[in-house]
């Protein structure tokens, strides 16, 4: 009995110590993001924004790792390994390290590189199963990376960018769901199991979130109320016009769709008669096999019909094309024809007509492309109505989609920017008058929930508007809202979204991607309001649907029902066939020659929260370049050409103007680009800097109220305005460096050469600050060590905020470089224009070059010189010498190899280095490993001198093809 009793001890205390072991289990699992489930020895998961699950102790230069990977489908995204991690943190490109991963949608490898950047090295096609386990191996040994996928090998490859250094093994899904088992590591020879537990995963508490408003329940819809709803429908419409066509495959994004190799062709233009039934209810007006329909526009007398239009066949771009219709019946008129509107190399999408006759359309004619996608831009054109005498009346330099002409003649459209802000989220609506004028947002430009809001309506007899609410990467479909912008313009309460089946949740600051960056698929798109509550939509049946789109009824309560659809083909842009009442017409701006345009700013200070009245002297006026050359290559912090490491733009000073004692300002500034515009202070520091972008047309005169004044305010009147308004207009001043783009070579390196460089400079820079203009990898030393050592205040835009700045809180007034150029350094007093242009270039978010202009089309950024066989002899001299391969930007100097931080830092004191004499690993500059590593930078010199970057005099860059009716299938372009 004793005996049993101690053995029943000593169970339950190894049972209480196995507990204790087990709830204090080491972490040996570290997440980034996600969610991480682990299941039957496998983790899962829901995949997102690129998460990471590291495993710790895993880090190796030369070594091996292997997991088995599950796709259950073959959805868009792909899953893989990461390897040779350092630094990760939560978000989608936060970390260092190669990635291999398998994409099913597309069935190949993708091997990438990550430098809190994305650099795509290849795309291999290979077979990757579908509902079973694949094993997927990396090899890495002396620079080579091999990768076996299930059993074979796949590829062979070497990083020409430069390797990276070792590090750690990891998960990462990238929007998609998958799961992982049998992760191993072999570091040293030696092999080691990752083991999945849940309790080894440490995952780090994200902040507090407030509390998700309940979704609200889809309603289950009774066949009488959908009877009833139809035949509501069929009362109000009888009678619609449609496209027929296949759904677009995915693009990366909404903002360059019209750019991305995404179009089946087939289908054209039909009419139904929803009062019969079987195939005499529909008449076919156009069809053509060989092409696509983007979409389609119906006349205010229902007699015509604009459509966008692409031979495929023949490998055109869009264009535009009309047809006569018969509203009565439905036909094509009698002896009509089809008429061909735009030609050209262009791409021409969303036609419309306007009140007076001409047309209205989105065009590629802007001759640019897009910042951070391939693909030309495209803005808001007007022409004739045979298509002569076309007009540019937007000059926004990205992207507008979607414009509709509300009853007051206002052009109602989709606009992309990111001015200084997160670049995904700024696609909001904005109206403009028909010849350009009064640009003024109309809802949503600080929104991160929902990406995009585009196909927006007025809704008859509301002052609600009607819209899709999608996502930014990846195909305009998402839920249907309506807006009622008098809850504000920036109010997510004031988004109420009608179908509940479709969860977006409005927000202004929720991170991590969210469901505003979601795309849900076969949801909903092409919304048109028919009357109070009752609209009309297409729709792809959502999970387990047809995977085709038809036309439902829908009303604001959550009700739908099918009208129409078709058995092979997706049905979209249906509009009731029946004349409307034509918008009101606008008055034209009358010509001008002016190539200026005049602001009137009545009070400065108006939503300058904390700026007292006084501080703002002057306006600083800054215009943006659009990029005239496609992405040719790999991205450098997300961008190619790359531009800096804040701002994707090229941007300039236009010139400053003053600012009275009352606030108010009159001047006159570029018409037909974009501007905004930088409240400055005496000494020339931002007090507030404008959160968008606007524009002037020639002659026009625009007044504005304050920074942040309200659309609904009434406009300034009385005998002050009336006094401003009769005030002369002052030129703009320009700034003392003169006119052109923000070059930092050119404006603000010459203030550091001619204070700074003689302490932070050569082979050992005081406090270990080099501020020369000597060149590194992608910029210079005085540019990389500023921004590597946080003394300047920037944003770069792929993690930027969405939210408007607020004021006395961005650029050179919160930047701790002031210190060091506003009092006395040392013997060092700077001047007052050195340090406006400081300022200056602060202020515009940190530009590097002036140009898109480039010499190494096919390099990271089309700027890297860290290519070439030199850099491979570096490495080799590197491990010769005992010393680690990785290194930093600025410990390779491409203008004075001998000052080098890889050779400095190890270099003998006594022989001019930094190192103490006793630990030194060179004692003097005669040592063989020294001279191996000294001449492998020299050679990197040579190749740099003989084909000079384009900061650098001589510089002779590259012809870029200027093709704007092309499609892509990849980021790299010709």
């Amino acid at each position: 009995m004793e005996s049993r009793t101690l053995r029943t001890v000593g169970c339950l205390l190894a049972l209480l110590c196995a507990c204790a072991a087990a709830s204090g289990a080491e972490k040996t699992l570290i997440a980034h993001g996600g969610a991480w489930r682990v299941k039957d020895k496998a983790v899962w998961t829901d995949g997102g924004f690129g998460p990471k699950l590291i495993a710790k102790g895993t880090d190796f230069a030369d070594g091996q790792a292997g997991v088995e990977l599950y796709f259950a489908d073959a959805k868009p995204g792909n899953a893989g390994l990461i390897v040779h991690v350092n630094q990760p943190r939560i978000g989608a490109d936060n970390f260092i390290g190669y990635e291999i991963a398998l994409d099913p949608e597309h069935q190949h490898l993708r091997i990438g590189r990550h430098k809190n950047n994305f650099s795509l090295m290849k795309d291999i096609k290979t077979t990757v199963p579908l509902k079973r386990w694949i094993p997927l191996v990396v090899r890495i040994k002396n620079g080579l990376i091999e990768v076996d996928v299930d059993g074979k090998l796949v590829a062979s490859m070497k990083d020409d960018k430069g390797f990276l250094p070792g590090g750690a093994v990891g998960l990462r899904p990238w929007q998609r769901k998958a799961g992982f088992r049998k992760l191993w590591v072999v570091q040293k020879g030696k092999k080691r199991t990752i083991e999945f537990r849940q309790e080894l995963i440490d995952a780090p508490k994200p902040p507090p979130a407030k509390p998700k408003p309940k979704p609200k329940p889809v309603r289950e819809i009774s066949s009488a109320e959908q009877l009833a709803l139809k035949a509501r429908f069929i009362k109000a419409a009888p009678r619609l016009a449609y496209v027929k066509r296949h759904h677009f495959k995915r693009p990366f994004g909404i903002g360059s769709i019209i750019g991305w190799d995404i179009f089946i062709p087939g289908g054209g233009i039909y009419v139904r008669d929803l009062t019969k039934t079987g195939p005499d209810g529909e008449t076919e007006l156009f069809r053509n096999d060989d092409g696509i329909i983007y979409d389609m526009s119906l006349s205010f007398d229902a007699k015509k019909i604009l459509f966008a239009w692409r031979d495929c066949k023949k490998g055109q771009p869009f264009h535009i094309y009309e047809i006569d219709v018969d509203p009565s019946t439905g036909l094509r008129a009698s002896g009509k024809g089809l008429r061909q509107i735009t030609r050209g190399r262009f791409h021409d999408i969303h036609p419309f007509y306007l009140p007076d006759g001409k047309i209205g359309f989105v065009s590629t004619r802007v001759a640019a492309f897009t910042m951070c996608q391939p693909g030309a831009a495209c803005a808001l054109y007007v022409m004739d109505a045979d298509g002569k005498n076309m007009r540019r009346i937007h000059f926004g330099t990205l992207a507008d989609h979607s414009p509709y002409v509300q009853a007051d003649g206002r052009i109602l459209f989709t606009r992309w920017e990111y001015q200084d802000k997160n670049l995904t989220y700024a696609q909001g609506l904005w109206t403009i008058n028909p010849d350009g004028t009064r640009l003024r947002l109309f809802y949503g430009n600080t929104i991160r929930e929902p990406a995009v809001t585009w196909q927006a309506k007025t809704i008859p007899g509301r002052s609600t508007v009607l819209c899709t609410l999608a996502p930014h990467h990846g195909n305009p479909i998402g839920a249907i809202g309506v807006i009622d912008r008098s809850k504000g313009l920036e109010n997510t309460g004031a988004i109420v979204n009608i179908t509940p089946d479709v969860p977006y949740r409005p927000d202004l600051n929720r991170g991590g991607g969210g469901g505003g960056d979601k795309e849900y698929g076969w949801s909903y798109r092409d919304p048109h309001p028919l009357a109070g509550d009752l609209y009309l939509a297409s729709y792809g049946g959502g999970k387990g649907g047809p995977k085709r789109f038809g036309i439902y009824a829908l009303d604001d309560k959550g009700a739908k029902t099918l009208i129409c659809q078709d058995d092979k083909l997706s049905c979209f842009n249906a509009l009731p066939l029946a004349p409307r009442k034509a918008p009101l017409r606008k008055p034209m701006l009358p010509a001008s020659d002016s190539k200026f345009g005049t602001f009137i700013v009545t009070n400065v200070y108006e939503g300058l929260t904390g700026v007292k009245p006084g501080q703002v002297k002057a306006i600083r006026v800054m215009r943006v370049y659009a990029k005239p050359c496609n992405m040719r290559g790999r991205r450098a912090y997300d961008m190619d050409p790359l531009q800096s490491r804040g701002t994707y733009y090229s941007k300039q000073c236009v010139g400053t103007v003053p600012v009275d004692a009352a606030g108010t300002a009159s001047f006159k500034a570029p018409a037909g680009v974009e501007l905004y515009f930088q409240a400055i202070d005496a000494s020339g520091k931002e007090l507030q800097r404008m959160g968008t972008i606007t524009q002037i047309m020639p002659g026009e005169t625009q007044s504005c109220i304050g920074c942040h004044e309200s659309a609904f305010m009434a406009p300034p009147s009385g005998a002050a305005f009336s006094k401003l308004l009769r005030r002369k207009p002052v030129k703009l001043t320009p700034p003392p460096w003169g006119d052109g783009p923000i070059d930092f070579v050119r404006c603000v390196q010459p203030v550091f050469d001619k204070y700074c460089v003689k302490c932070h400079s050569g082979a050992d820079p005081k406090k270990g600050l080099d501020l020369s203009g000597d060149k590194t990898r992608y910029f210079n030393m005085a540019y990389d060590s500023l921004l590597d050592r946080r003394l300047v205040q920037y944003q770069w835009l792929n993690g930027g905020p969405v939210r408007n700045w607020a004021p006395l809180t961005t650029g050179s007034r919160v930047s701790k470089l002031m210190k060091y150029i506003e009092g006395k350094h040392g013997k060092v007093v700077v001047d007052d224009e050195s340090r406006r242009r400081i300022y200056a270039w602060i202020d515009a978010n940190v530009p590097y070059y002036g140009t898109y202009d480039h010499t190494r089309p096919g390099t990271a950024g089309s700027r890297d010189l860290w290519t070439g066989p030199w850099l491979g002899q570096l490495r080799n001299a590197l491990k010769s010498a005992g010393r680690k391969s990785g290194f930093h930007h600025t410990d390779i100097n491409l203008t004075r190899p001998e000052y080098s931080g890889v050779l400095t830092r190890s270099l003998a004191k006594s022989a001019g280095g930094r190192a103490d004499d006793k630990t030194a690993t060179f004692k003097s500059k005669s040592d063989p490993k020294y001279v191996a590593i000294l001449k492998a930078i020299q050679s990197g010199k040579r190749a740099l001198d003989a084909n000079p970057r384009v900061d650098m005099p001589g510089a002779k860059p590259k012809p870029y093809p200027k093709d704007y009716g092309k499609l892509y299938t990849g980021f790299a372009g010709p």
